[in-house]
């Protein structure tokens, strides 16, 4: 069983494999098309945003990446749909450099985190902050409409990821679960944990811009964190936004690797 104090390689190879598990995971969804070329992995879920489309892989020489590359360059340029290209700081390190040299962008950086689930703070008691996992149609509607905020897509992507979520199975939680965090009743923060084999990791942790600084990102975080505890991991992990960074430094998380997102201009 991994812990934290597990060597770094190992706890980074957990991270790696547990996005690559909720990838392919994925493929469940109606419509979503995935593609395994070698080491690469194509995701399309026919959503109209980046967030929600991209390129994975996993250690590959430099000719089987020229070659992926202009495949999967070639899909989505027929698909006309936007995506990402995910590259691990660890994995392959002169990708980066091959990704410019077709013409990728370098547009983001995502810290990796690990925590250590043997030593969280308490959950928040407050009679006005409600966590619970997602278990009906209209609480998956509202789950939707919150994780979309972190994802700043547009009414049409909007449309078209609301539509994906309802494909979610609300009943089988054993490799997927959904929360919301409601304030006063009103449903105001989403997160999403899945359970890989290692390590539960956190996705979609995100809040309504009218109920932030008020502890719900928090909230929700930690919820996530103690029902993973509860079912026997260890570790949490997560790719973390600019955003985030404080607070889950703040839970606990240290970053053990960076994820660089390039897109095609």
């Amino acid at each position: 069983m991994l812990t934290i104090h597990s060597p770094k390689e190992e706890l980074i190879h957990a991270m790696d494999e547990s996005l690559i598990e909720s990838i392919l995971y994925e493929k469940k969804h109606t419509g979503n098309d995935l593609i395994e070329l070698n080491d690469l992995i194509i995701m399309n879920t026919g959503i109209h945003s980046a967030d929600m489309n991209g390129i994975f892989q996993r250690q590959s020489n430099k000719n089987d990446i020229i070659q992926n590359l202009k495949q999967a360059f070639n899909y989505f340029k027929k698909k006309k749909i936007p995506y990402y290209w995910w590259v691990g700081k660890h994995r392959n390190s002169n990708l980066r450099e091959i990704l410019e040299e077709f013409g990728y962008e370098h547009v983001a950086d995502l810290p990796v985190m690990i925590a250590d689930l043997e030593k969280l703070p308490a959950p928040i008691k407050m009679e006005n902050i409600q966590c619970k996992t997602v278990q009906t149609l209209e609480e998956l509607d509202a789950w939707s409409k919150i994780s979309s905020v972190c994802l700043e897509m547009t009414p049409e992507a909007e449309v078209e990821y609301n539509n994906y979520c309802f494909h979610h199975n609300l009943t089988d939680t054993k490799m997927q679960e959904l929360y919301l965090v409601y304030w006063n009743g009103i449903p105001a923060a989403s997160c999403m944990t899945f359970k890989g084999i290692d390590i539960a990791t956190l996705y979609f942790i995100a809040t309504l811009p009218e109920y932030r600084n008020r502890g719900l990102g928090r909230s929700i975080t930690l919820h996530a964190m103690h029902m993973a505890k509860e079912e026997g991991y260890t570790l949490a992990g997560l790719q973390a936004t600019s955003m985030g960074m404080s607070l889950y430094e703040n839970l606990g998380f240290t970053t053990i690797s960076t994820e660089f997102i390039y897109a095609k201009v």
